[in-house]
């Protein structure tokens, strides 16, 4: 505020002049009323007091500074420190133009204020985008900026950093409801300071930058225009259209430019130190016989090979020049991979949900209705006939709410049922997508696989006669475990389409030719080679990563073109183990990379770069360190849909790498790791149970690991995998006794879950004694009495199997006595059909008629599904009444029909053909003994089938239909 007296300038919230004690204030001219600074127009009598200024865009280079700053501090000194390397010499450099179109329309009708806001958003927007991907901001001009990657810090993927860069801006601005146009391109260009008046400028120089300049300027609104050199470093991590002659000012001929499309779904990387990495050695048979497979499969024949071998063998190093020998191929063919994981229990089906998100295009921005809208288009244009039986499995699987009636299609479901339709759709999907093109399923790790899991690998070893499919299985030769049965199994189902490959150490002569291979050194004194030869037992991986060691060592060096070792190296001695060459190579990591690397480890073999960038806290750091450990071969990018993830090169890094850190601050990375989780996957966290149990049992949170193993034990009893649910229900009671923690509730939830799998597979022995456990704790439990009435008819259950029939009784009768007056309820029913199975003529009349009355009045649940059929059989065989028996049958078909109960569906259609053939009806008998033998199998309840069949053959026979009776008895 300008004093009126002296003209001296004072903050606006002064008073009194600051210089001459004045008092301030602002009148309007005309009646002389005070008025607020924002005021235009005086507020007592109308009068205009200042003009309004008109709407303009700051210019970019006025805020040069200022946006400059917004770079973090660390990241700054880097660029300082590289500045005063990199000045004044040729070096390849990415450089990217970027400009926003669409504030001039806006400056229309907002203020100027407005404007230099929503100016000042964006280009911090873009300049923390740069900043992510280590590039640096040159200049800005105009509506734009240009940005470097590789100068003044250089990567040896910048020309994929500048790109990713660009794509993301696009989506940043697009928030703004403004538009970018960006153009890009690589070469080697002289870098080095200008200094103007305002500010120094490190920038770039040379007839290519200008190519990327102009290839922004020829690019539309929202278009990413790529040259030629950027596009050959790219096209692999890329997906591009091609604009083959392109005018742009400047240039006498038309270029080529490439507009940028999407990152690729399976990009491919070259990784590693040059020259180091050596050609396939002792492995050719092994890759002859892959081919001859893959030839076959590519020819219609479907094949299943069998890789097998130990950690650091060479099975992964096969599939890689596998891929690379596809790629080279022009055939119409698909592969997907699938990889297996090791966090204590094996998650179901995993290997095959992983190739799932991959085929579907799960993202990792997706929400739960993008990923419902996904997996339903793909699966509706892939079976549209049986996409209705398809979806609700697969919504169970992925853990996928779909919003309409989908979602309660299983409720009715056994787990024998889910667990069977499931392994049905799934091998429906793969061969169809076989049929449609040639399609290689690749399955890693499958040591650390699930039964499940193998029992579908089983299942499409059937198709691969009719299908022309191919299954690549990968695992080490576990003998404990279920996956060493998959050659014998292959073997009795399709020898002639089998191919196993079990890879031997390498022999002396092949172990001297690899380290020949990778590093052609003319002084390598023949004691260091011997030496890495006899600690290395034919072991590549131990080979290679001795190698790198001297590497990193400086023991051996590149000069020129050429490896030279040091004369220091004939005194270096070679670690006895794998484990100790990989922890020397990681103890030289600076600290704060080894600290990074030690908390991928404790994710896992494979790490999601948004969690690890959550654990370590080092957003602006990170990429770097990977990057390093990629150049290192530590680590590689494992795949960047459905987000970006990397892999430990090697289960054996990560293991060393884990078993490294101490106990107790491997405890608090769990802990972390696990909240990390719970924090960034809240939306879809049902898919991270068992990483959840597994990380937070691994930490001092025990609870929060029992929470999660009970409800990894429920879903795995839902999907029929037994034994999984039964380890995480043992493994909470073990916890609960081994931390003294007392919570009955989980451990009744246990107890009962078990007892009830147990039953229900027919291990009766078992099932008793853990059923009589949750009653006996129950009874001390505050828990209501329906509560403890469940638990008496799941023993019921175990009687039954036995023919106890007292004990039925007495189960029964104490199921009434619990619920007293409450005698009307499901449990009840369920109390009084012990008592009838268990009971003599009169008693089991009666309480058939009980029921009779009470489920009339009750809405329909699984658990009536055999007091239906009590009933049913009560008027067919006990009274004889067929009308009445043949009712109830249509009256549960009617439920099952509403409630998609296909095991009450097949029940109530087998006892109607029964009915009818009593009545004398065969040929209605059969008709339904057809439609029977369909739903039962549809469903995997191989006894009820096989009954079914016996009845249509004896129906078969009364009518004398011989011809009928061989074709069906085949």
């Amino acid at each position: 505020m300008q004093c009126p007296k002296c003209n001296q300038d004072n903050p606006k919230e002064a008073m009194f002049c600051m210089k001459c004690g004045t008092k301030l204030g602002r009148k309007c001219p005309k009646c002389d009323a005070e008025y607020p600074e924002e005021a235009m127009f005086c507020m007592k009598c109308g009068a205009k007091l200042k003009e309004t200024p008109k709407a303009t865009i700051p210019k970019l280079e006025d805020m040069h500074t200022q946006l400059q700053s917004l770079i973090p501090e660390a990241l700054a000194q880097k660029y300082l420190s590289a500045e005063q390397m990199a000045t004044g010499e040729n070096r390849p450099v990415t450089a990217l133009f970027a400009d926003i179109s669409g504030f001039t329309p806006l400056s229309a009708d907002k203020s100027s204020e407005t404007i230099f806001q929503m100016v000042q958003d964006c280009f911090k927007k873009l300049v923390s985008i740069v900043a992510k991907y280590e590039g640096s901001i040159s200049g800005f001009r105009g509506d734009g900026l240009l940005a470097l990657f590789g100068a003044p810090i250089l990567h040896e993927n910048d020309a994929e950093r500048a790109i990713l860069s660009a794509i993301d801006m696009r989506e940043a601005i697009g928030d703004y409801d403004l538009k970018v146009s960006i153009g890009i391109n690589t070469a080697m260009m002289t870098v080095g300071e200008i200094q103007t008046q305002l500010h120094n400028e490190y920038t770039a120089y040379g007839n290519d930058i200008n190519l990327a300049k102009r290839l922004q300027e020829s690019a539309e609104a929202g278009q990413i225009l790529v040259g030629s050199g950027t596009h050959r470093l790219t096209r692999r991590a890329f997906d591009f259209d091609v604009i083959p002659s392109l005018a742009v000012k400047g240039f006498s001929q038309p270029v080529t430019a490439y507009s940028v499309k999407q990152v690729k779904t399976h990009p491919e990387k070259l990784r590693g130190i040059e020259g180091l990495r050596a050609r396939m050695i002792g492995r050719e048979h092994e890759f002859t016989d892959v081919k001859e497979s893959v030839d076959e499969w590519l020819s219609g024949h479907g094949q299943i090979v069998s890789i097998i071998g130990e950690a650091g063998i060479g099975k992964s190093r096969l599939v890689s020049e596998l891929k690379a020998y596809l790629s080279s191929k022009n055939d119409d063919l698909q592969y997907i991979e699938g990889r297996c994981v090791s966090i204590g229990q094996p998650i179901s089906y995993w290997p095959f949900i992983d190739i799932l998100k991959t085929y579907f295009n799960l993202s990792e921005g997706d929400d739960t209705a993008t990923i419902a809208n996904k997996v339903t288009e793909s699966i509706t244009g892939l079976m549209p006939q049986s996409s209705d039986e398809t979806l609700p499995l697969l919504g169970q699987l992925l853990s996928i709410k779909f919003g309409n009636e989908l979602d309660d299609r299983l409720k009715f479901a056994t787990p024998e049922q889910i667990r069977h339709q499931t392994l049905m759709r799934l091998r429906d999907i793969f061969t169809t997508l076989a049929r449609q093109k040639p399609l290689l399923l690749i399955l890693e790790d499958l040591h650390w696989s699930d039964d499940l899991s193998l029992d579908l690998i089983s299942l499409l070893m059937d198709e691969l006669a009719n299908t022309p499919l191919m299954l690549l299985c990968v695992y080490r030769p576990e003998k404990e475990h279920r996956v060493w049965q998959l050659s014998d199994q292959a073997r009795r189902k399709c020898m002639d389409r089998y191919t196993e490959i079990t890879l031997k150490p390498l022999s002396s002569g092949e172990s001297r030719e690899l380290i020949e291979s990778l590093l052609e050194i003319d002084n390598l004194p023949e004691d260091t080679k011997s030496m890495i030869l006899n600690r290395s037992e034919g072991n590549p991986f131990f080979i290679e990563e001795v190698i790198r060691s001297l590497i990193e060592q400086g023991m051996i060096y590149q000069e020129n073109d050429r490896w030279v070792a040091r004369d220091e190296i004939a005194d270096i001695d070679v670690p006895d183990t794998i484990q100790s060459v990989i922890l020397s190579r990681v103890d030289r990591l600076q600290s704060e990379a080894k600290y990074v690397l030690q908390c991928a480890s404790v994710i896992g073999r494979l790490f999601k770069h948004r969690l690890l960038e959550h654990l370590t806290h080092q957003e602006q750091k990170l990429n770097r360190y990977i990057s390093e450990f990629e150049d290192r071969e530590l680590v590689y990018q494992e795949r960047m849909i459905p987000e970006l993830e990397y892999a430990f090169k090697h289960a054996l890094t990560q293991e060393a790498t884990y078993q490294s850190i101490l106990e107790r601050k491997r405890r608090e990375f769990h802990l972390h790791v696990a909240q990390g989780i719970e924090r960034l996957y809240q939306e879809r966290l049902e898919e991270y149970y068992e990483e959840l149990a597994e990380h937070y049992s691994k930490s001092d949170d025990i609870e929060k690991a029992i929470e999660y193993m009970l409800k990894v034990g429920e879903r795995a009893k839902r999907n029929y995998a037994n034994d999984t649910a039964i380890s995480y229900y043992q493994g909470v009671l073990d916890m609960l006794e081994k931390h003294n923690i007392e919570n009955n509730e989980w451990k009744l939830e246990a107890l009962k879950n078990i007892g009830d799998i147990y039953s229900y597979a027919g291990r009766i022995t078992e099932a008793v004694q853990f059923l009589e456990e949750a009653i006996t704790l129950a009874q001390n439990m505050n828990i209501s009495p329906r509560q403890l009435a469940n638990l008496y008819n799941l023993i019921g259950g175990t009687f039954w199997w036995q023919s106890e029939d007292d004990k039925m009784v007495q189960c029964g009768e104490k199921i009434l006595a619990i619920l007293g007056d409450d005698d009307k309820c499901l449990e009840a029913v369920l109390g009084n059909s012990w008592i009838a199975l268990g009971s003599n003529n009169d008693r089991y009349r009666e309480c058939i008629y009980k029921n009779i009355e009470l489920v009339k009045n009750l809405e329909y649940s699984p658990e009536l599904r055999a007091i239906y059929d009590h009933i049913i059989c009560f008027y067919n065989y006990f009274i004889g009444d067929l009308e009445t028996a043949l009712s109830w049958c249509y009256e549960l078909k009617k439920h099952a029909e509403i409630h998609n109960d296909l095991r009450a569906l097949a029940g109530a259609v087998l006892e109607s053909g029964i009915i009818m053939s009593i009545e004398g009806n065969l040929k209605g008998a059969i008709q339904l003994n057809r439609e029977v033998i369909d739903k039962f199998s549809q469903i995997g309840d191989k006894v009820h089938t096989i009954v079914s069949r016996v009845l249509l053959d004896g129906l078969l026979w009364n009518l004398g239909e011989l011809e009928e009776l061989k074709t069906s008895s085949l």
